[in-house]
């Protein structure tokens, strides 16, 4: 017994204190296949990302479209402002069918000349374009010419002369007329107004044309006149945008506004739609 017992505590003396404590060590689990084997876990396979992720996780992935909005496309036409909308045909027939008393409008480069001479021909009327006017009196008077090169709004006074003149002959009395580019600015709204109470007249329609501004930076540009850069389409929009655009609401509570959708790119479609507009007018007038 004694033997035994010194035995027992000379290898305790030789032995570390781990060694004598019981522990229980696991096998180590080689890495790789064998582990699944080892560990007895079953590894399920790596999904691929683009094929089968969805079946995988038992999901259903809807098309991103969902998450975002409809693809407008490219903005070849803008809504037309409130005062233009649901006002087709007018609301109050003019004093007379005939002849015709027009006013097409919109900003620089919509076609308001290339309509406007359309309309004339096709309806008997008078095309009264106010930039041919002053372009013609430009040509013996330079600092008309000036001011008209950088783009700015002439002088109301010669402005409102020439297109009284114009209003007063012979062949616009007879046979009506449709104006382009007038009024531009409250003074000259308030004058069109006076002129036509003085003369028993009313107008029969505002025909208004809407495009983006990028459209018709491109349209101006393109055109080749001496006073069509850049720098005076901005200096034409910011005056448009800033003077005309309550001329035009004024107008638009005293008279039709026929507001026809031009974003075709082809010249005929678009004037198909105004004559469109005309007609629908005409025949509240009859």
């Amino acid at each position: 017994m004694t033997l035994l017992l010194a035995v027992l505590l000379c290898f305790a003396g030789g032995a570390s204190a781990q060694q004598v404590a019981p522990i229980r060590v696991s096998p180590v689990v080689p890495v790789g296949v064998a582990a699944g084997t080892a560990a007895s876990l079953r590894l399920a396979p790596v999904p691929s990302v683009l094929t089968e992720l969805p079946t995988a996780l038992n999901l259903r992935l809807s098309p991103a479209a969902s998450f975002l909005p409809a693809p407008q496309g490219p903005s070849v036409k803008t809504q037309a402002p409130a005062w233009a909308q649901g006002s087709q045909v007018p609301a109050v027939p003019a004093a007379s069918p005939k002849p015709l008393r027009l006013v097409i409008a919109g900003p620089p480069g919509a076609g308001k000349t290339t309509y406007g001479k359309r309309i004339a021909q096709d309806y008997g009327v008078v095309h009264i374009s106010v930039g041919e006017l002053l372009r013609a009196s430009a040509q013996t008077h330079p600092e008309l010419a000036a001011a008209m090169a950088k783009g700015e709004l002439l002088d109301t006074g010669l402005v409102l002369g020439l297109v009284k003149q114009r209003l007063e002959a012979g062949d616009v009395r007879e046979r009506g007329f449709i104006l382009d580019g007038f009024p531009r600015r409250m003074e000259e709204a308030r004058a069109l107004e006076a002129w036509l109470s003085d003369h028993r007249q009313a107008l029969d329609a505002m025909i208004f044309l809407d495009v983006p501004d990028d459209e018709l930076r491109r349209r101006i540009l393109a055109r080749g006149r001496a006073d069509d850069t850049e720098e005076v389409f901005r200096g034409r929009m910011d005056i448009y945008h800033c003077e005309t655009e309550p001329v035009l609401r004024r107008l638009s509570g005293r008279t039709a506004v026929l507001a026809p959708d031009i974003s075709a790119s082809d010249i005929e479609t678009n004037y198909s739609r105004i004559q469109s507009l005309i007609e629908s007018a005409l025949r509240g007038l009859k």
